[in-house]
């Protein structure tokens, strides 16, 4: 009965027409007392959601800062946070992404300067 494999092979067959999407995190050391801060999207057209926690953890206490949007991946990266940012010496800073993709949920990413294991890297997708 050809009508019974007609769907999943129609859905099968859109899911692997349509590119991933690359999510780019990356956090920097700019000096031993700042850093930058970059997430990008690349892809084509996809509708992507993404929420993300910048965290600072030191001597001087803690910082927390949260940012979401949606955005458009593109093929030369759609990037919705640029930033850089100031922190006391002796200072740990993370970066914690969840994202999402037309509606379905993606690897999360964690990205960390400072601490025991210097510019340690989380998953990256």
């Amino acid at each position: 009965m050809p009508g019974l494999f007609a769907l999943p092979m129609t859905a099968l067959l859109l899911a692997a027409s349509n590119p991933p999407v690359e999510a780019n995190l990356n956090l920097n050391a700019v000096s031993p007392q700042q850093a930058s801060i970059e997430l990008c999207f690349k892809g084509n057209g996809q509708a992507v959601r993404f929420e993300m926690v910048v965290q600072a953890s030191g001597k001087a206490g803690n910082n927390r800062s949260r940012q979401a949007g949606e955005v458009k991946a593109s093929e030369n990266g759609a990037c919705p946070v640029r930033n850089k940012l100031g922190f006391a010496a002796h200072t740990v800073v993370s970066a914690h992404l969840k994202w999402w993709v037309d509606g379905i949920e993606q690897p999360e990413v964690h990205k960390q300067l400072g601490g025991s294991s210097e510019d340690s890297e989380g998953t990256q997708a």
